[in-house]
């Protein structure tokens, strides 16, 4: 017995053109459990995670506002595989240097999410005159934060 498109209900219908679009924007692996996790366009996923690299340059202060207003913030590196990830990507880039979401608390460094800097992941070259972190691929600085500079924003992925 077949069945004709005319005769599936339309809630049926709209589940099936869900499941299609979900398989054209998920790489689907062998653990169907896990999910699908989606960024928005000009994102890079990396594990549960979005990553966006801007292209024009900004203070730090106007940086994270722009990532705020994404709907994300600056750049947190919690880890060396999410370190090297991001080294990586960095290194297709032309010599660019970002700001990252590090900045100084009183007796320390202290991330945007309010987790205090961990020297073991990598060290500060520092500057005189410098109260934020920005990154290249191979350092990070800490710099005056006037000082204009592409950035980094991080936020959750979607999971589908």
């Amino acid at each position: 017995m077949s069945v004709l498109l005319s005769d599936v209900p339309p809630l049926c219908k709209a589940e099936s053109d869900l499941i299609n679009e979900v398989k054209q924007l998920c790489v689907i692996s062998g653990d169907r459990s896990a999910g699908c996790h989606l960024c928005p366009p000009h994102w890079l996923l990396h594990g549960d995670q979005c990553y966006y690299l801007s292209v024009t340059e900004r203070r730090w202060e106007q940086s994270r506002d722009q990532c705020k207003m994404m709907g994300s913030d600056l750049l947190v590196i919690k880890d060396k595989e999410q370190q090297e990830f991001i080294q990586r990507t960095l290194s297709q880039r032309t010599g660019d240097t970002y700001w990252i979401g590090l900045h100084p608390d009183g007796d320390g460094w202290r991330w945007v999410d309010g987790e205090r800097y961990n020297s073991s992941l990598f060290q500060i070259k520092t500057q005189p005159s410098g109260r934020c972190v920005s990154m290249t691929r191979s350092y990070y600085y800490q710099s005056s934060c006037s000082s204009a500079y592409r950035w980094m924003c991080i936020r959750k992925a979607v999971r589908i």
